[in-house]
């Protein structure tokens, strides 16, 4: 069955046929709208996103690049970007790199050849400008999702106001002596969060510790090792900033393996808001981040630039919420 075949019944043009599948309004009124979206309906025609990409010089389809799809804090953020590319009849092919950077640059070549329309990416282990340079050679548009760079299109959180959030928190509480357990040094997400962490101790007046420090990863193996590393060289620190929440789970395990209890003796802060599960029955203090909308957003500001719409800003940054639960309290 071809759009011949649907305008032959119509008796209207494959022309007409077209503005009605491609919801153009120009040429046709709304009761010849109806009449011809009631023949498709009951011939049951599907339009050939092969023959439409031949017309438009589109295929219809974004990538989605994501770090770790076992990891909770995506599922949401994919739902985003699903909901806005369907609802603008794209379909979305997603990549899961395991946080390797070469399987990420395989799979952005991949999705090049395909000739997908454009490609969001929530960048595996940070970014250098050669990374940059390479991305925007070719025609496709690139979105970032939760990394910035200023040559790219992004979408994030205020990680800078998260984990000043966070830190004020546990100031406020009483907390003087705070470590904080970051991330990759690669990662402008996690530097802009020790840069929140600096902001809410410089702000009271505490001392800047270089040592408090701990460069790391995102998992929770790092944040055991890390938190270790503070109970061992450091008994007088009373509180941890974490990176993110799996290293807030590697720490809790690791003070809990110590003989200290959380918060009594450790108050310990996370970072996204994703363990639904909580350990033990134990919640965590964390700054929960709109993953869905940040979602949508990124979503639709790739199908702007797919669509070469202007755009206001190339960046959106979304506020952050600090969600205080079990993990935090006073010092004794």
């Amino acid at each position: 069955m071809t759009i011949k075949d649907v305008a032959k019944k119509a008796n209207v043009s494959t022309a007409t046929v077209s503005r009605v599948i491609n919801n153009k309004s120009e040429g046709i009124t709304e009761e010849m709208r109806q009449h011809v979206q009631k023949v498709i309906d009951e011939m049951g025609y599907t339009p050939s996103h092969l023959a439409r990409g031949m017309v438009t010089k589109k295929t219809y389809t974004i990538g989605l690049v994501i770090q770790d799809i076992r990891n909770p804090f995506f599922p949401k953020m994919v739902s985003g970007v699903e909901h806005v590319a369907y609802n603008h009849g794209y379909m979305v092919l997603l990549c899961n790199t395991d946080e390797d950077l070469n399987r990420e640059k395989d799979y952005i070549a991949t999705l090049r050849e395909k000739r997908v329309d454009g490609i969001i990416i929530t960048v595996s282990n940070g970014i250098d400008r050669a990374y940059i340079a390479q991305l925007t050679k070719g025609d496709i548009p690139f979105v970032f999702l939760d990394e910035i760079a200023e040559e790219v299109n992004c979408v994030c959180v205020d990680n800078t106001l998260g984990a000043y959030q966070a830190t004020k928190h546990l100031i406020q509480l009483g907390h003087k002596h705070i470590a904080c357990l970051s991330g990759p040094s690669t990662s402008i997400t996690n530097l802009n969060r020790v840069d929140g962490y600096k902001k809410a101790l410089m702000e009271a007046g505490l001392p800047i510790n270089k040592d408090l420090i701990l460069k790391g990863s995102y998992k929770a193996d790092s944040g055991y090792k890390s938190a270790e590393s503070i109970l061992k060289d450091f008994p007088h620190v009373t509180a941890l900033f974490c990176a993110n929440d799996f290293n807030a789970l590697g720490a809790y395990k690791a003070v809990v393996a110590h003989g200290k209890r959380v918060p009594e003796d450790i108050s310990i802060v996370g970072f996204d808001d994703i363990l639904d599960i909580p350990a033990n029955h134990f919640a965590f203090t964390s700054v929960s981040q709109p993953t869905y909308e940040m979602g949508q957003a990124a979503a639709t500001m790739l199908m702007d630039m797919i669509h070469k719409k202007p755009m206001n800003e190339p960046f959106m940054t979304f506020e952050p919420k600090l969600i205080v639960r079990d993990s935090t309290s006073s010092p004794l």
